[in-house]
């Protein structure tokens, strides 16, 4: 006999996401970009990446409107979900491509990117798996039109009006904090390097 299908517990993503998190930050302290910090791509990478940092957060914030107290009960398919099933992970694949740049290196972009996608995608299936066995034929349907993951904007469905969750607001609001976090840091990180109180033990491209 087989077992329902189960979801990918919150708790379980957090801890992927601070070690992540901690990784970057250990990586950060103990090495410099090659690209030099005046140099004008890595102005247009620090900007590009605030840019996709606030993009991330407004999409998750947008996102946890639209699904609130909902999830798992609720098939939602307006807003953000009209244009793709998993709007919070491409919103937090923005945010960490952004954090990512703001360190001025291509390859440390590229290597986390890989990694989360990797880990968004093994969750979305997972989740849909899930989300298929509660709703059956209306999640198929809703599938059926609708990516996994890279948004089709082209599908985009407004409400006319939500119903907010303070709760779920108020957490994703908290998590958007650890991002925002990591922007003043890394700044705090670039002074203490150039100035001689870090020293890096490797160049990444």
């Amino acid at each position: 006999m087989h077992s329902s299908p189960r979801p990918f517990f919150q708790k379980n993503r957090l801890i992927v996401l601070w070690t992540g998190a901690i990784a970057f930050v250990l990586l950060t302290i103990f090495s410099r970009p090659q690209l030099p910090e005046t140099s004008f791509a890595n102005v247009v990478l620090e900007q590009l990446g605030l840019l996709l940092i606030l993009a991330g957060i407004f999409g998750r914030l947008w996102s946890i409107l639209y699904v609130g107290g909902r999830k798992n009960k609720q098939l939602v398919t307006t807003g953000p979900y009209s244009m793709t099933r998993n709007p919070l992970y491409f919103s937090s694949m923005l945010s960490i491509a952004g954090v990512c740049m703001l360190f001025g290196s291509v390859f440390i972009m590229l290597l986390f990117a890989v990694i989360m996608f990797c880990l968004f995608i093994y969750t979305a299936k997972r989740e849909a798996s899930y989300l298929q066995h509660i709703f059956g034929a209306e999640y198929d349907n809703y599938a059926r039109n609708t990516p996994l993951f890279w948004p089709k904007f082209s599908r985009m469905k407004n409400d006319p009006e939500v119903i907010i969750s303070t709760y779920t607001l108020a957490s994703t609001f908290r998590d958007a904090l650890l991002l925002v976090a990591l922007i003043p840091l890394s700044e705090l990180l670039d002074y203490l390097h150039s100035n001689g109180y870090l020293v890096a033990r490797f160049i990444v491209p």
